[in-house]
């Protein structure tokens, strides 16, 4: 993909620096959240940039669009050239062809990308229809969201390196607001794939109006020790204590118990922890 982009790019630098690197990042986004039947919230958006990194007598400079169109492809070449004059560092740089990825990673799905936006909406009402008719005790249906997004990478530079990655995702949530006299609970639950035929609404509301209406009327119990046992969701609240030790640019800086434990194991062998970044809309 963008190749007639990264051709223009190469062609134009050629006999202007000793190197050069392109990065190119696009993305889109979609969500939908139902309320009474009707969309209440849309949202889609995509992006794309090209990043250029340039090395002209052993000084780097560097540039960015997101404009995609032959005059500013060579603009951004001159302005990277422009600001290495400005660059003053003795520190050598070097461009790399590094070699391919042996494992091929599963993270992309044509078949997510053929569902169309009919089928994504009727889901997210079909969430608040369920969710709304599994129990007389469930008053309110805040959320039915689905939502989706893809990413496209590629680098490429003058060494020979040229290689690119798409990967996607679909997660759906309910939440549901349960009551029983003056008790009031909220229940949610949601579910991350790429293979749409997994997106069960009715399993999806069930479980989010299970969770709620199983809170209605807690009681305290008296102070004492307990055998306890955690489900699988607490662990996650649990662990989320420790999180940032968990973030490469904390091993990376030292700050870290985990460095140096790459490929070690450093808990029970029944414990995989998987991250993830989610948004709420």
């Amino acid at each position: 993909m963008y190749n007639k982009e990264f051709k223009l790019i190469f062609d134009y630098a050629q006999n202007k620096v000793d190197d050069i690197e392109i990065y190119l990042s696009a993305d889109t986004s979609f969500s939908v959240r139902i309320h009474e039947q009707n969309v209440e919230a849309f949202n889609y958006a995509d992006s794309k940039g090209i990043g250029i990194r340039i090395i002209k007598n052993g000084k780097v400079g560097y540039s960015y669009t997101e404009e995609f169109d032959e005059k500013t492809f060579k603009m951004i070449v001159d302005e990277a050239l422009e600001n290495s004059k400005f660059i003053d560092s003795n520190k050598m740089i070097s461009l790399e062809k590094y070699p391919d990825i042996k494992e091929k990673l599963d993270v992309y799905s044509e078949d997510l990308d053929k569902v169309t936006v009919d089928e994504k909406v009727q889901f997210a009402k079909d969430l608040e229809r369920y969710a709304k008719d599994y129990d007389k005790r469930i008053v309110n249906v805040p959320y039915a969201v689905f939502g989706d997004g893809k990413a496209y990478n590629r680098i490429a530079n003058s060494k020979g390196l040229d290689k690119e990655d798409v990967h996607n995702f679909a997660y759906a949530y309910t939440g549901i607001l349960a009551s029983e006299g003056n008790d009031k609970r909220m229940g949610m639950d949601f579910i991350i794939s790429r293979d749409f035929k997994k997106f069960n609404a009715h399993e999806l509301a069930a479980k989010s109006c299970k969770k709620g209406l199983d809170l209605l009327n807690g009681k305290a119990i008296k102070s004492g020790k307990y055998a306890v046992v955690f489900d699988n969701e607490m662990m996650p609240t649990l662990l989320s204590t420790f999180s940032s030790i968990f973030s490469a640019k904390s091993v990376q800086e030292g700050k870290s118990l985990l460095k140096g434990k790459l490929n070690k194991i450093i808990a029970n062998e029944m414990v995989t922890v998987i991250n993830f970044f989610f948004i709420f809309i």
